[in-house]
């Protein structure tokens, strides 16, 4: 929890600074993203590292009803990357859900973003989404490393990292706890699986709250 908070007091400088810096730049088709961005991140900081214990589940939830086609525009707006290298099946487009919006555009993002990272670039990652018993379920599959059985069982827990990843990515190893601490809030679920080079991580979430 300290790191969280000494994380969160160093990040909020450069993002002041950066904000302001964007604000100065002459009218461009990017500079409303790059705002965009830089609120995102704002958000993101005061929504979770100042938020509760890592060890609880989250109790501040702000849920609105958002069709999910929407949520997700926005969430793959903010992933940074070809939106060719991605599949998205959507077979809920005109159904909503309630959630608390900018946490779980947290989530999936941060869910899409490892799959991009340590996928295999050749494949593109699949997003299946669908209603099953009054849940949206949301399939995020990437092409990659067989994670072993063990692995997968620590895949949530705090600060724990793959050793033997070939991807040099940076980070904390908090990305896929934060992802489930979300999921549990909405009364959901959050589980990941590999098959030979297929990994899965399955997210399961009521309609309604």
């Amino acid at each position: 929890q300290q790191l969280l908070l000494d994380v969160s007091h160093e990040l909020r400088s450069p993002l002041a600074r950066m904000r302001l810096l964007v604000e100065m730049l002459p009218e461009h088709k990017n500079r409303k993203k790059l705002v965009d961005e830089v609120v995102f991140l704002e958000g993101m900081i005061s929504n979770l590292l100042f938020s509760d214990k890592l060890s609880v589940p989250y109790t501040n939830l702000e849920y609105d009803n958002i069709k999910i086609s929407n949520l997700f525009t926005t969430v793959l707006d903010l992933v940074n990357v070809n939106l060719k290298n991605i599949k998205l099946h959507n077979s809920v487009i005109s159904t909503y859900i309630e959630v608390d919006e900018m946490k779980m555009i947290i989530a999936l993002r941060n869910l899409i973003d490892n799959a991009l990272k340590y996928g295999n670039n050749k494949h593109p990652i699949e997003i299946d989404v669908y209603e099953h018993n009054k849940n949206c379920i949301i399939d995020i599959k990437n092409y990659g490393d067989k994670i072993g059985a063990e692995d997968i069982k620590r895949l949530f827990l705090p600060f724990f990292r793959l050793k033997n990843n070939k991807h040099a990515v940076s980070g904390f190893g908090l990305g896929l706890t934060i992802c489930k601490k979300i999921i549990e809030a909405h009364g959901g679920n959050l589980s990941a699986k590999s098959v030979d080079d297929l990994i899965i991580f399955s997210v399961e979430i009521p309609l309604k709250k």
